[in-house]
């Protein structure tokens, strides 16, 4: 795998610790901005995925990897402006049923990138290289 695809994962899910740490210990400010980091970072990765799957041929179970990998991918798209709801509802309010509500759709995105992540690095790992590349 190319070092900076491994990068932009490890810098990603490093990200996502900060997020998690931050907003569990309501440091408001460094959550806001880990937040904002962590999205840029996973756009990144998200980019050097597809400059990586360009060089690669997904047939038989990287194959069924793959489709698997996009349901999740689906399920962090519908996850993440219910997340950005219920972080925004929980600064307005403060109460603590929004507060259990955004630390339950947190923790469905986070397990859902998880899986996205483990099911992308196995389809990677699974799949042919195309000759010369």
């Amino acid at each position: 795998m190319d070092p900076l695809f491994l990068t932009s994962l490890g810098v990603t899910v490093v990200l996502l610790v900060v997020v998690l740490i931050t907003g569990h210990r309501a440091q408001r400010n460094a959550h806001y901005g880990s937040v904002v980091l962590f999205f840029g970072a996973l756009v990144w990765a998200i980019r050097q995925a597809e400059i990586e799957g360009r060089s690669l041929v997904f047939e038989g179970l990287s194959a069924t990897l793959n489709q698997i990998h996009f349901v999740f991918v689906g399920l962090d798209f519908v996850l993440v402006p219910l997340l950005i709801w219920s972080g925004v509802s929980l600064a307005r309010s403060g109460s603590p049923a929004v507060r259990q509500r955004h630390k339950q759709f947190a923790a469905a995105f986070v397990l859902s990138v998880l899986i996205t992540c483990g099911l992308g690095v196995a389809m990677t790992l699974t799949a042919e290289r195309v000759a010369g590349s």
